[in-house]
């Protein structure tokens, strides 16, 4: 894929889109583009994680030991966490067809972040508002 095409594609994703355009080309830049045959696990519950997963195309399966959870398409980050700290998977994420995916390594993720301060300052005002959303309690449950 085109170097312009993934940060087009980085750029869609809420969480990054706060960053700015010489920190997503350096995440673009970075980034690896990997196919994962249907039915092939991208990653296993209980693996340490080391960043996350833009799903291209295709879709995945997340399921825990106790059975089926949601399927994922086009557009979602998988292991958002993951970027910013180290963590385990918290479920399977299983191919359900054919499906391309775009990683980008936590080590880089910190590196950007570390080099362009106006991007991490971004994304820590993003990520509070979102907690922030989290912690609000829908009106009359005060």
């Amino acid at each position: 894929m085109a170097l312009g095409q993934d940060i087009e594609r980085l750029a869609q994703i809420p969480l990054l889109r706060v960053m700015e355009p010489d920190a997503l080309r350096l995440l673009a830049f970075a980034g690896e583009t990997r196919i994962v045959l249907a039915d092939t696990a991208l990653f296993q519950q209980g693996e340490k994680s080391n960043g996350g997963y833009l799903v291209l195309s295709g879709s995945f399966l997340l399921h825990d030991r106790d059975g089926q959870g949601p399927r994922f398409g086009p557009g979602t980050l998988l292991g958002e966490a993951a970027l910013l700290r180290e963590t385990v998977h918290e479920r399977s994420a299983v191919a359900e067809e054919t499906s391309t995916v775009f990683k980008v390594p936590r080590t880089t993720m910190l590196r950007v972040l570390e080099e362009h301060p106006v991007s991490a300052q971004r994304l820590l005002g993003f990520l509070a508002q979102r907690l922030n959303r989290a912690l609000v309690l829908p009106a009359g449950d005060a």
